[in-house]
């Protein structure tokens, strides 16, 4: 069974296309939408979608990146998933054809993590972008997946499958890096599924200020993969700067709190 887990935060404008995409996915059995801190018409948009396979969990706080990742995948397993699919809300882009490539791809690699390749071609990219998949491959070289290249699970679609799942606990979806150094750490098979390039995702494009942030976020998770991967130690600084971004604004409390109720 697999299951796709969708975060959402005001994307009236863009999940309805999303989701009309992913009709013609089906390998999904069911469609799982974490919408939080939405103050727009997103819910009204998915509620008139009549894609049977929807299911909605709404907060009405903002949980920050990537901690609704975990909120789905713990709904998600508890449905009896043995795969699940991890695509973002703001993807408009049509690249059905590269998922089932990646669904196609992981079952016969038997794959427990398969990850999306967005930079496939080699160009030059602006150096914010330039630092961010230096720190990117530096943590798969570190983790021992150098194949792996520049891809990254907080980067395009990815799918993972149960057993890694009940291997690495499942807050650690929360900072994604990190999750793909503790499966490393579980000697986890982990590989390149498809190839979508960055433009062709089609996320929605915002400012400066929003990806310098998301920039420094994703260095600082990639720090803090690698430095759990090496020393059992948490931090986000490459001896120069601390690298913190979004990252202080994701909600554990939320998580842990989702997590603790689902288990009791």
């Amino acid at each position: 069974m697999l299951v796709t887990v969708i975060p959402a935060q005001n994307e009236e404008k863009r999940i309805g296309v999303l989701l009309s995409h992913l009709r013609l996915f089906p390998e999904a059995d069911d469609i799982v939408i974490i919408l939080n801190g939405s103050q727009d018409n997103t819910r009204q948009v998915i509620c008139e979608s009549s894609d049977p396979r929807l299911r909605l969990l709404e907060f009405k706080e903002s949980l920050g990146f990537d901690v609704p990742r975990a909120i789905g995948a713990k709904i998600a397993l508890e449905s009896g998933a043995d795969k699940i699919l991890f695509v973002d809300g703001d993807l408009i882009g049509n690249f059905t054809s590269e998922l089932k490539q990646m669904f196609v791809t992981m079952e016969a690699k038997g794959y427990d993590l398969a990850l999306t390749d967005c930079y496939p071609i080699k160009k030059a990219t602006p150096p914010m972008v330039k630092k961010m998949l230096y720190y990117r491959q530096f943590l798969n070289t570190t983790i021992g997946y150098q194949n792996l290249g520049v891809a990254s699970p907080s980067h395009g679609p990815l799918l993972i499958s149960r057993s890694l799942l009940e291997q690495v606990p499942l807050r650690e979806l929360a900072i994604p890096p990190v999750f793909l150094a503790l499966a490393a750490k579980k000697k986890a098979k982990i590989g390149i599924a498809t190839a979508i390039p960055h433009l062709q995702l089609g996320s929605s494009i915002k400012n400066s200020e929003h990806s310098r942030l998301i920039t420094e976020t994703i260095i600082g998770d990639c720090l803090e993969a690698a430095n759990l991967f090496l020393y059992q130690k948490r931090h986000r600084s490459d001896g120069r700067a601390i690298y913190v971004g979004y990252h202080n604004e994701r909600r554990f409390d939320i998580l842990d709190n989702f997590l603790a109720e689902t288990n009791s």
